[in-house]
């Protein structure tokens, strides 16, 4: 039996995940509150096609073909470039924690703004303890789009705040109209009942 080579087994992995971030990142959104943060009073997560790319640690010329190459099963070896055992590592670590992101929501969240780890230098940053999502530098509507994934918490800070809130709404809809976590008096008390389907009030 002829053994899978590394990058055949990224392969794999990649088309695998790629629906499954589909239907948790690009086809929802998410804001995120904790009364503990101070540069904004919540984040919006907003994903594009082009995200994925960043949370593999995969270089390819064009970040949305190398998701539809992933989402189409058209990703071939000669797609990827690994020029060091340090990437192939890095590459490593990312694809093992990717199949969890879909879960990340499930969990209890901790936050932190201004996450700082090793060389990763992220606005916003999430845990459930199993990963760690980093975010970029939020828009003037608090929206934030993912731009590195980790395994673990590493980096957190000991006092990190849980996130108190977590609501989802399908991509272009105006408010958000499921509760992942708290509850409809954290909506009122916090000045976010605007954000929100008046049916969850």
């Amino acid at each position: 039996m002829n053994q899978i080579s590394f990058k055949q087994r990224v392969i794999n992995d990649l088309i695998t995940v790629a629906p499954q971030f589909k239907s948790t990142f690009i086809d929802k959104e998410y804001l995120i509150f904790s009364s503990k943060t101070v540069n904004r009073n919540y984040y919006i997560i907003s994903s594009v096609p082009g995200n994925f790319m960043h949370l593999t640690g995969i270089k390819f010329r064009n970040s949305v073909n190398f998701y539809n190459k992933c989402i189409n099963g058209t990703l071939v070896e000669t797609d990827i470039n690994i020029p060091s055992n340090k990437e192939k590592g890095n590459i490593r670590r990312k694809i093992n924690a990717l199949p969890n992101l879909v879960n990340l929501f499930n969990n209890e969240v901790l936050v932190e703004e201004n996450f700082t780890h090793n060389n990763v230098h992220c606005s916003f940053a999430s845990t459930d303890l199993d990963i760690t999502i980093g975010f970029c530098k939020p828009n003037i509507d608090n929206v934030v789009k993912p731009m590195t994934l980790m395994k673990g918490y590493s980096g957190f800070n000991d006092n990190a705040p849980i996130a108190e809130l977590i609501l989802e709404r399908k991509r272009g809809e105006e408010l958000f109209t499921k509760i992942l976590c708290g509850d409809k008096d954290i909506i009122i008390n916090n000045g976010l009942a605007s954000l929100v389907d008046p049916k969850l009030l």
